[in-house]
């Protein structure tokens, strides 16, 4: 009687020789420390701007990405050997925040596209966005000691433009609350102007209460109905800063 023993080895994908990538930016230039990869851990490059990256047989997508610059993805074929990925420079924002007066704005966030920085003491900041085309750029700081915002601003920034931003930064140092009779906050909107600008704003609900903080001084505060844009409150008048008003209105 013959016994035979079958033995079934199971492996993943098989792979290929290791492919040679080099990661250039738009002038050609190796860029060191980007990640190159394809579906398993990305490998970073070294000062010639190479990495060897090992993936499946046939035809991969690798992807590059490095800070300051733009993700990018390349199909490389079944054959190929190496591959070269260009990188392009992300566009960058720079800036300075200041406040009503003019003074500058230290240790405020700005959020530029996909980067988050902090202004300097000099309320200066710099930035480089990983995204391209329409962003929103905007800046804040809701810290227990005080608290900016300022009004977003959208800009269509190309791969390696450059844009300058100043933001106005104002305090919220007043609050209004908001009680909505027989509905919720989300029926309703509430705008904060002077001298027929928008002010920036940041809202916050609890159960039937919309409470916004908002610039003291004077304001016109404009109360709709949510779903048809139908007044339920205007007022204008001098807030105090750390002023507290309260008004309710009917759904």
């Amino acid at each position: 009687m013959l016994n035979l023993m079958v033995m079934v080895v199971v492996a993943g994908a098989p792979e290929r020789a290791p492919l040679d990538v080099l990661v250039v930016d738009e002038t050609g230039r190796p860029v060191s420390g980007a990640r190159v990869g394809t579906d398993g851990p990305p490998v970073p490059t070294g000062p010639d701007g190479h990495a060897r990256v090992r993936c499946s047989v046939g035809r991969v997508e690798l992807s590059a990405f490095a800070d300051g610059f733009v993700p990018t993805s390349a199909v490389v074929g079944a054959e190929a050997t190496t591959a070269t990925i260009r990188l392009p420079r992300g566009p960058v924002f720079h800036g300075v925040v200041h406040d009503s007066e003019g003074k500058p704005v230290a240790g405020v966030e700005v959020m530029a596209g996909s980067a988050t920085t902090l202004t300097a003491p000099d309320g200066s900041w710099r930035a480089v966005s990983q995204l391209v085309g329409k962003q929103t750029l905007s800046c804040r700081d809701r810290s227990r000691e005080r608290s900016w915002e300022c009004l977003p601003r959208e800009v269509d920034a190309p791969a390696g433009s450059e844009h300058r931003v100043d933001f106005a930064a104002h305090r919220l140092d007043a609050t209004l609350l908001v009680t909505v009779v027989g509905g919720s906050p989300s029926d309703i909107d509430v705008t904060i102007e002077r001298d027929g600008k928008a002010l920036p704003t940041f809202a916050s609900t609890a159960g039937p209460r919309y409470d916004v903080s908002f610039p003291s001084g004077r304001v016109t505060v404009t109360v709709r109905r949510a779903s048809t844009r139908t007044p339920r409150l205007a007022e204008t008048l001098v807030v105090k800063p750390n002023e507290r008003l309260e008004r309710s209105v009917r759904r």
